[in-house]
C-alpha cells in the first residue's frame, strides 16, 4: 500500500532530478551549423580555422574538430554567443544583459514610471505573443469603459429619478446590463494586459533587444567585436 509519506518522497526525488536535469541543460554550449543543425557540446578551443569541442553528454570521450566556416554561431553556457561571419571567419561576440522588467498597476510601468500604450507596444515589439495579449486586452478594456460609463450614467439617472417617483424600467434595464457588461469587459482586458506583462518579463530572462557594437573578449578568451544587447 502506497502511503502519503512515500508519495511525498517520490515527488521530492522527481523534483530534484528535474532540477538537476534543467541545470545540466543550461550548462551546455550550443554549436549551430549553417544548415541549422545544432550540436550540444562543451567548446574547448577556437583556432583560426577549426573549433575543438567534446560532446556534452560524453565529456570524457574524444575531442572533435569542426571547420569554422561550417559554423553559424556558438551559444555558451553563460548566455553569450559567438556569431561566425564573413569570408575571413571573424567572430562577433554577443553578450546578453537583462532588459528592465514591466509591472502593471492600473497601467504598464517600467523603472517605476508609467509608460504610454505606444511605448508599451514598442517595448513588447520583440515578443509577438505578449504584444498580441496587450493589444487585445487594451482594446477590450477601452471598449468596456466606453460601454460602462454611459450605462452607469443612465443607471444613476434612473435611480435618482425614482426618488421622485419618475423611474423608467427601460433605462434601468439598459443601465444595469450595460454597466455590468462594461465592467466585466474591462476586468477581462486588465487581466489580459497583466498576462502580457508576465509574458514579456519571462521573455526578458531569455532574450535580447537593442544593441551596440564594441571591441571585447570572446567566450573562448580571444579578442573580437562585442555586440552588446
Amino acid at each position: 500500500m502506497i502511503t502519503s509519506i512515500s508519495i511525498r518522497k517520490n515527488l521530492f526525488f522527481a523534483a530534484l532530478a528535474f532540477i538537476c536535469c534543467s541545470n545540466a541543460l543550461q550548462a551546455q554550449d550550443i554549436i549551430t551549423l549553417k544548415d541549422g543543425y545544432e550540436i550540444q557540446a562543451k567548446v574547448l578551443e577556437i583556432e583560426d580555422q577549426i573549433i575543438k569541442y567534446k560532446e556534452f553528454d560524453n565529456q570524457e570521450g574524444p575531442t572533435y574538430d569542426i571547420q569554422k566556416s561550417d559554423v553559424f554561431s556558438i551559444k555558451y553556457e553563460n548566455g553569450t554567443k559567438d556569431i561566425i561571419t564573413g569570408n575571413t571567419v571573424e567572430v562577433v561576440h554577443v553578450s546578453v544583459s537583462p532588459q528592465p522588467p514591466l509591472t502593471y498597476n492600473g497601467g504598464v510601468w517600467q523603472k517605476g514610471t508609467p509608460i504610454k500604450p505606444k511605448q508599451v507596444r514598442e517595448t513588447m515589439s520583440g515578443n509577438s505573443e505578449a504584444l498580441q495579449q496587450y493589444n487585445s486586452g487594451k482594446s477590450l478594456a477601452v471598449a468596456g469603459n466606453i460601454i460602462a460609463y454611459p450605462c452607469s450614467f443612465l443607471l444613476g439617472w434612473d435611480l435618482g429619478s425614482r426618488l421622485f417617483g419618475k423611474g423608467n424600467n427601460v433605462l434601468l434595464g439598459v443601465g444595469i446590463v450595460g454597466t455590468a457588461t462594461g465592467i466585466l469587459m474591462s476586468l477581462a482586458g486588465t487581466s489580459q494586459m497583466k498576462k502580457s506583462v508576465s509574458l514579456y518579463n519571462a521573455s526578458v530572462m531569455h532574450g535580447t533587444t537593442a544593441c551596440t557594437l564594441n571591441f571585447g573578449i570572446t567566450g573562448s578568451g580571444g579578442v573580437g567585436l562585442t555586440l552588446n544587447f
